[in-house]
């Protein structure tokens, strides 16, 4: 009845570049601050007892943990071969390192949400809720023609009410 589409599903690396770039510029800034040896201004940062100096260099630590993560994201925005699938009688969709498989016809809600800048199409099925993310899709065209799609298989799937 209804034929496979597919769409690549993974991260934005253009973002987490820039995040990571910024992450890591803060990370450097801090722990200059750090090892220079804190100033007058920075011992607000001074918590209950704790030196501005040990405060910034937690703050580079913290600052640097997100610049890796982020660099993550980007390799594996670059190097993934997830695919988002609209199957004739199912979604498959990548979560993490797993892949979910739900039938149309056991999809209970459709909830697009949005905020913030994200959108996303939540499907509740069985006990269960999962997400398509229209950053993942890599354009807005798209997600409109994913919820749309889904919307209407799940709308088949179940019959006339």
């Amino acid at each position: 009845m209804f034929e496979e589409v597919q769409y690549p599903y993974r991260p934005r690396p253009f973002l987490m570049l820039f995040v990571s770039i910024f992450s890591g510029a803060a990370a450097w800034a801090t722990l200059n601050g750090a090892l220079m040896g804190a100033s007058a201004e920075f011992d607000a940062l001074s918590l209950q007892g704790v030196p501005a100096s040990i405060a910034l260099g937690l703050l580079s630590a913290l600052c640097l943990g997100a610049a890796l993560f982020c660099l993550r994201l980007v390799w594996s925005g670059v190097t993934s071969k997830d695919k988002l699938v609209l199957g004739p009688d199912a979604i498959v969709i990548p979560s993490g390192r797993n892949v979910i498989t739900i039938p149309y016809a056991e999809v209970r809600k459709l909830e697009p949400v949005s905020g913030f800048g994200f959108k996303s199409l939540f499907l509740f099925h069985r006990d269960k809720e999962i997400s398509v993310d229209a950053h993942m899709l890599g354009n807005p065209w798209r997600y409109k023609r994913v919820v749309k799609t889904i919307e209407q298989r799940v709308k088949t799937a179940r019959g006339p009410t």
